[in-house]
């Protein structure tokens, strides 16, 4: 599990540096697309395990809990929230709002978009 917890992290600092200067003014980018990307591989992860016994249940926790888990960064998330709290109320409930919104959407997206395969 600490494998893939360390390629999350490391795919999610690269994503990070690329969506930085991608979107002015303090929406979090990165983090926001780390969190969505990372639902939707959850939602694909969990429907292959469910739908095909694809793998093993070590191998849904290397991805899911260790991949993803390093990858999405709902710590930072929360972080970022306080923090644009304090700049401007309305971006932090845009962001938390559609993070949340997307997030469950693509999750259940991927989750049943493997399920229909």
């Amino acid at each position: 599990m600490a494998s893939g917890s360390a390629l999350g992290g490391a795919l999610r600092f690269l994503v990070g540096r690329v969506a930085s200067g991608m979107m002015p003014g303090h929406f979090p980018l990165g983090t926001f697309l780390c969190n969505i990307t990372g639902c939707f591989l959850i939602g694909i992860i969990y429907a292959l395990s469910d739908k095909y016994n694809w793998m093993s249940p070590n191998m849904r926790l290397l991805l899911a809990v260790g991949l993803c888990g390093g990858f999405t960064t709902f710590s930072s998330f929360i972080r970022e929230n306080a923090e644009l709290a304090r700049q401007d109320l309305a971006v932090m409930f845009l962001y938390a709002g559609t993070s949340l919104l997307v997030g469950f959407m693509v999750l259940y997206l991927g989750y049943y978009l493997i399920k229909a395969i």
